[in-house]
């Protein structure tokens, strides 16, 4: 089994969660994401692009109750925001075997610190990010190595070696795909 991403950090980040174990991580292709509020949808079709076999991810933010599943298109946003809010980091894993569509997924919950200044190394909303029951911010936990404690991911890949489905759904249930797309005019 492997999981395939196009995201260098989130390779690295996979890699280092996958160590001893019969799944591995490799880079892939950036697949198109449908334009969906909904988590599931968006790996669903995530998932039959990338075929049979391959593990695929998507990582969506929760605002104050809001996904927002194109994340990657507004950190920018995150940079100006000031008010207090509580978020969701929510990881999801799909796999297609047999014909038949798992989904696994792993939440983090937490609240939004300001970031005046973004660091150079910053990944995604992880300065932004407070998980419950730290102190830090997901950025700050990564440079003291216990980011994993507190990261989406791993309970998600956990979920998945555990066989703790979320969702199972046969893919000729599944209709094309006739909506738009992430991050398109």
């Amino acid at each position: 089994m492997k999981i395939v991403t196009s995201n260098q950090k989130k390779l690295g980040e996979f890699r280092r969660l996958l160590q001893d174990n019969s799944i591995t991580a490799a880079l892939g292709l950036d697949l198109k994401e449908v334009a969906s509020d909904d988590p599931i949808t968006v790996i669903k079709y995530k998932c039959l692009a990338a075929g049979e076999g391959c593990v695929v991810e998507d990582t969506v933010l929760e605002i104050d109750g809001e996904c927002v599943t194109d994340i990657r298109y507004k950190l920018s946003e995150l940079q100006d925001r000031s008010t207090p809010s509580r978020l969701s980091w929510i990881t999801t894993l799909g796999l297609i075997t047999n014909g038949t569509l798992s989904v696994y997924q792993g939440v983090i919950l937490g609240d939004f610190k300001p970031c005046p200044i973004l660091p150079n190394d910053a990944f995604g909303f992880d300065p932004y990010f407070k998980p419950d029951g730290s102190d830090s911010t997901l950025y700050e936990l990564e440079l003291l190595g216990d980011k994993d404690l507190y990261s989406a991911r791993h309970k998600a890949i956990t979920a998945l070696k555990n066989g703790s489905r979320l969702l199972a759904l046969p893919i000729s249930e599944i209709p094309p795909w006739t909506g738009a797309w992430q991050n398109e005019e």
